[in-house]
């Protein structure tokens, strides 16, 4: 009755004041018209918020506009109807116009929600959820630009609440004519003591993974690692939340985040442009890379294939020898680092998302399970509960499991990680665990949530949301590696994997590059007896997610990286270049010098073709050839150049198994065309020159005898 007088006497004070009665009737529809878009926004989209909803003016007040944000509830899981229950929030006015005479206003249910769809329904604005309603807490005034906090006071017994359950609240803000200026939506979960209460077991994922810093292994591109190890860097405050450990956690490491810490414990270099700087060890890396080995040496630790490679993408453009190097590197790398035993036979592709080819070419690299969205793998029939999160699924190697993160809940860690928002995310978490504990109170069942992988999460807000996930009486926490599939689990379709899904893998034009450069890179270990690959770390970090959508950056390590592999290959080299080769007469040898600066003896083929076989003829010519370290070989090859002159040879360098190692070299081979005969008759020719000059050289030196032994006789008499 009393709501009937008001809304009668808001019409005739419309008709009063068109004006002032347009403004607040506008403004509630555009405020409901608010409340179902984020509603829309906030239910399915990681990163957005509920507790966040403006009520923007209409025309006539198009400046003002007003946001309402619930900033704490306590207890955020009331166990008693007497409690009290204290709600405090702000109010932001955004615009130039103040407001006046503002109240809150608060909507409940008696009846909690029996389904999670009923939630999403709620959020979004459809149904009828919370009819009752009090009147509470005046705001005298909110000036334009200004804030204005307001508490609310209540107790579960106020709103109705008499079971265990999750319920509607209804935030409002009204007018002195009780339109709405604003509004937002939140859940309460109450938890009476001494009720029986259903149990879910919940399992977290949390990744330490960022992108690939160095192209080759001695030299970083920026400096960005160093920046996030240190002080309130993201690394850094992924370490503080390692550091203060909690139960149902697991971890997922990728190795080459260790490695490239590692690297910059030690003096390191970084390219600044056309330069190259040397940079002195960083302690920051040092105590970071302890700071993780201590603060994970008893927690559940998972390692990520190396580098965190786009396995689909690797596997759909023939890089798979890549993809099964990344995930044989994973453990090996990561326990080293850390110190000890690290598994890696689960996997967490990137989005959680994955096709047949790359999960068979998983399940031959030795992984059993993999960590996937909960929509990459939908049930056959449609279900209203929330099944559990583990089952089953074939692979070439037989049956591997598959545990399902939810992703409402997944997306709810992600904005309860963040400092802005992180309140009204973790009530929607409680929530969404309790309602998906009463939707089916008989059976116990296990839930996954997994934030984004390269997430950038608030310490603080993280240590919250795990406090409050522990302090849940219907949670048991579980790590990833003690779930275990049901007995009889929901039949499933098969995998999930759109053209959408393919079209943001690593493009095909960037990984055929890779594809190349790998090829190269791997001719330098075929001429040595060494096992070492000198760059397959760094064709690994090529592979790398990281650069899904960021094709200039990737593009900038593969060029870097590919004059790496260049200036290793020409350490092996055809000297002389440039330089004429003779060869006397129509026939004969040449040489050619290959010389080693690898720094170990290479074994490699070299082979010789002639550019114009009319004019000059080289058998077909190849050679085995072995040279010491610091060391050069000449080989002398046989021609022919019947009619003389300048030709051009082809000389090729290989392997062992007639790869071509570096880029041919071409060389010009001048024939003087003296044959044997002719070189003989010039031999003869200089001969006798040769004796005439003699014979000449004796002849004057007896005239100077005879002379001077005549002088001595006329002396004499």
């Amino acid at each position: 009755m009393i709501r009937r007088a008001a809304l009668i006497f808001a019409l005739a004070s419309a008709m009063l004041v068109p004006a002032e009665a347009a403004v607040s009737s506008t403004a509630q529809d555009l405020g409901r018209t608010a409340v179902q878009t984020f509603g829309q926004v906030s239910g399915r989209v990681s990163g957005q918020v509920l507790g966040q909803v403006s009520a923007p003016a209409p025309k006539q007040r198009a400046s003002a506009a007003v946001q309402v944000t619930i900033d704490q509830i306590t207890p955020q899981v009331p166990r008693d109807p007497t409690t009290q229950i204290k709600l405090t929030g702000t109010l932001a006015n955004t615009g130039n116009t103040p407001f006046t005479a503002l109240r809150v206003r608060l909507h409940f249910s008696a009846r909690p929600f029996e389904r999670r769809a009923d939630m999403e329904a709620y959020v979004t604005g459809q149904g009828v959820f919370d009819p009752s309603f009090n009147t509470l807490t005046p705001i005298p005034r909110l000036d334009a630009g200004g804030k204005a906090s307001f508490e609310v006071v209540t107790t579960a017994a106020d709103l109705k609440m008499s079971r265990f359950g999750v319920y509607p609240l209804t935030v409002e803000i009204i007018d002195a004519l009780e339109q709405q200026v604003a509004v937002t939506r939140t859940f309460m979960t109450y938890a009476p003591q001494g009720e029986r209460l259903p149990r879910v077991r919940l399992a977290m994922a949390m990744p330490v993974i960022d992108q690939p810093r160095r192209a080759d292994d001695n030299t970083f591109l920026d400096d960005g690692l160093h920046a996030s190890l240190a002080g309130n860097g993201r690394l850094a405050r992924l370490l503080r939340i390692a550091q203060q450990p909690h139960k149902g956690v697991t971890w997922f490491i990728d190795p080459a985040v260790l490695d490239d810490a590692q690297r910059i414990g030690r003096p390191y270099t970084v390219k600044k442009g056309d330069d190259v700087e040397t940079r002195p060890a960083d302690p920051d890396a040092g105590a970071w890379l302890a700071g993780l080995r201590t603060a994970l040496a008893k927690s559940s630790v998972v390692a990520t294939p190396y580098a965190d490679p786009d396995i689909t993408a690797l596997v759909h453009n023939d890089v798979d020898e890549l993809a099964a190097k990344a995930i044989a590197k994973g453990g090996q790398v990561a326990g080293s680092l850390l110190g000890r035993t690290v598994g890696a036979t689960m996997n967490w592709p990137y989005g959680g998302i994955i096709d047949r080819d790359a999960l068979d070419e998983l399940a031959i690299g030795g992984v059993r399970t993999l960590l996937l969205n909960g929509s990459a793998l939908p049930t056959e029939a449609p279900v209203t509960t929330t099944p559990d999160a583990a089952t089953t699924i074939d692979s070439v190697s037989g049956k591997l499991t598959v545990l399902l993160a939810d992703p409402t809940l997944s997306s709810l860690v992600d904005a309860a990680a963040t400092g802005s928002g992180a309140a009204a995310a973790r009530q929607r978490f409680i929530a969404e665990t309790a309602m998906i504990a009463a939707e089916d109170p008989e059976t116990t069942r296990t839930v996954i949530a997994a934030p984004r992988r390269r997430w950038d999460p608030d310490p603080e807000a993280v240590q919250e949301l795990l406090a409050t996930a522990g302090s849940l009486p219907w949670l048991r926490r579980t790590t990833l590696e003690e779930i275990k599939p049901p007995k009889r689990p929901l039949p499933r379709t098969d995998l999930v994997y759109s053209a959408q899904h393919r079209q943001s893998e690593l493009n095909r034009a960037y990984l055929r590059q890779v594809r190349e450069l790998a090829g190269k890179a791997e001719l330098v270990p075929t001429v040595t007896s060494s096992t070492a690959r000198p760059f397959e770390n760094a064709l690994l970090r090529l592979g790398s997610s990281a650069w899904r959508g960021r094709g200039g950056t990737a593009r900038t390590y593969v060029e870097q990286l590919g004059q790496a592999v260049n200036a290793q290959i020409d350490k092996i080299s055809i000297t002389g270049r440039g330089q004429p080769r003779l060869l006397a007469g129509t026939n004969g040898n040449v040489g050619i010098s290959v010389q080693n600066k690898l720094g170990q003896q290479v074994k490699l083929s070299i082979d010789v073709k002639s550019a114009d076989p009319r004019r000059l003829m080289i058998d077909t010519y190849r050679r085995e050839i072995s040279i010491e370290a610091g060391n050069t070989t000449t080989i002398q090859v046989p021609m022919r150049a019947p009619n003389g002159g300048d030709t051009q040879v082809t000389v090729q360098l290989a392997t062992q198994a007639g790869a071509p190692y570096g880029d041919p070299v071409v060389l010009t081979v001048s024939a003087t065309g003296y044959t044997g005969i002719a070189a003989v008759i010039v031999g003869g020719a200089l001969t006798v020159m040769l004796a005439a000059v003699l014979l000449r050289i004796l002849r004057i030196r007896s005239n100077r005898k005879k002379r001077g032994a005549g002088r001595r006789r006329e002396g004499t008499r």
